[in-house]
């Protein structure tokens, strides 16, 4: 991304306008604007950040002995995290508790780094090599838990009553 300040009359007669050239496009944006865009991507960052390092955590930890076959954990950090993604938007549109850069660093930063459709996919494709039933098995309870867990988690986060104060 190319930022220019004061490009010709029109910007040194606005010094709080930002010109910017991305991929062949031209925008326009007053320093403020650029400002919360920063401050979105570094919230981004640190929810990414923290949702990286919880999985790498989680995927160390073997709660269910399922041998060195079946990706249970993955599984397992997929399908939660299916069911808190659901869960925080209903709560948080429910009693309008949007931030919209704590809303970003939950939803895409923690919750996107945490889940991983990527790791899904080459586990899936390890199954495949060694049993194909197991890697379909896999597929459907990913795909059929992840569905379910996101319908829990809507319906749980109805059924969150605010306190009054």
């Amino acid at each position: 991304m190319l930022c220019k300040n004061k490009i010709n009359d029109v910007f040194s007669k606005r010094p709080d306008i930002i010109y910017i050239e991305y991929l062949g496009r031209f925008n326009i944006l007053t320093c403020d604007e650029v400002n919360e865009m920063l401050k979105t991507y570094i919230y981004i960052c640190i929810g990414g950040s923290i949702g990286a390092m919880s999985r790498y955590l989680l995927s160390n930890f073997h709660l269910i002995d399922s041998g060195d076959n079946f990706p249970v954990n993955t599984l397992l950090i997929n399908i939660s995290g299916c069911f808190f993604i659901t869960f925080f938007i209903k709560l948080t549109s429910k009693f309008a508790l949007s931030n919209q850069n704590v809303h970003k660093a939950v939803t895409v930063g923690f919750l996107g780094a945490f889940t991983t459709y990527s790791t899904f996919c080459k586990e899936t494709v390890n199954l495949a090599s060694s049993s194909l039933l197991l890697s379909f098995v896999y597929v459907f309870l990913s795909v059929f838990l992840g569905v379910l867990a996101s319908t829990i988690g809507s319906f749980c986060a109805s059924a969150i009553k605010m306190i009054p104060k």
